[in-house]
C-alpha cells in the first residue's frame, strides 16, 4: 500500500460510505486505519492468511491487487480469493 494514495483515490471515488480494505506485509501500513480504511498484515502467499482474512472480511465486491510483483504471490493472490 506504500503510503495509502490509492486507497484515498478509491475512497474518494467510492465515497465515504465505501469499506475499503488494504493488505499489506509491513505493520507500518496500519497507521493508515487512522484514516478509515481496515488494514491487514500478512503475507498474500500464505494460505493461511487468506483463510484469515476472509473469515475476517466476508465477501467483497471488488478485489485490486498491486502488491506483489511475483508469480508465486499473484497466483497464490487469485487463487485464494476466487475459491
Amino acid at each position: 500500500m506504500f503510503n495509502g494514495g490509492s486507497l484515498h483515490t478509491w475512497k474518494e471515488y467510492f465515497g465515504d460510505a465505501a469499506r475499503i480494505i488494504g493488505v499489506d506485509l509491513n505493520p507500518i501500513a496500519l497507521e493508515l486505519e487512522k484514516d478509515g480504511f481496515e488494514i491487514y498484515i500478512g503475507n498474500q502467499e500464505s494460505a493461511d492468511f487468506w483463510l484469515d482474512l476472509k473469515s475476517k472480511v466476508g465477501d467483497v465486491d471488488i478485489i485490486l491487487d498491486d502488491g506483489g510483483h511475483k508469480n508465486g504471490q499473484q497466483i497464490a493472490t487469485l487463487f485464494m480469493v476466487l475459491n
